[in-house]
């Protein structure tokens, strides 16, 4: 199944999403403020794991009203693809999470950009076999399964 959305078609490798890109977007911090809306901007793509998690961020730590969570979401869902998590990336998850000592949350969502990626390889076999995964620090410099970690600076 392809991802939805509706992201523009772009000439610069692609990038793929975790959490505290969509709710940087809405912090405090100036300067992760403005680097996640310009990730934003370039229509990356998002599992519907990201969706969810952003949503249950907002009314945890960010105290959102049930509404507004929902209707951040839907801003940034209209702004990112929404790749679906299915049965086989789950399975896949747990493959990568073994074979790279990730956990089960990254795993997951290294899992569902691989499945993208194979998506956006066929459709555009001319880009780099490679994503950048905008994701939290302490994964800054790591690569797995050609996926480029990169932190939100």
């Amino acid at each position: 199944m392809a991802p939805s959305g509706s992201a523009r078609n772009s000439t610069t490798v692609p990038a793929f999403v975790d959490t505290n890109v969509a709710v940087y977007a809405l912090g405090r911090d100036s300067d992760k403020k403005a680097r996640a809306k310009q990730i934003l901007d370039d229509a990356p793509i998002a599992s519907s794991q990201v969706i969810n998690e952003a949503i249950s961020v907002l009314m945890g730590k960010q105290r959102f009203a049930r509404d507004e969570a929902y209707e951040v979401a839907d801003a940034v869902m209209k702004l990112v693809v929404v790749a679906p998590v299915t049965a086989n990336t789950v399975r896949d998850a747990m493959t990568v999470g073994l074979r790279y000592d990730l956990s089960h949350w990254d795993s997951l969502i290294v899992a569902a950009a691989l499945a993208v990626h194979a998506i956006t390889a066929e459709r555009f076999p001319a880009r780099p076999r490679l994503f950048w995964l905008f994701s939290q620090p302490m994964h800054a410099s790591h690569t797995v399964l050609g996926i480029g970690f990169s932190a939100l600076r």
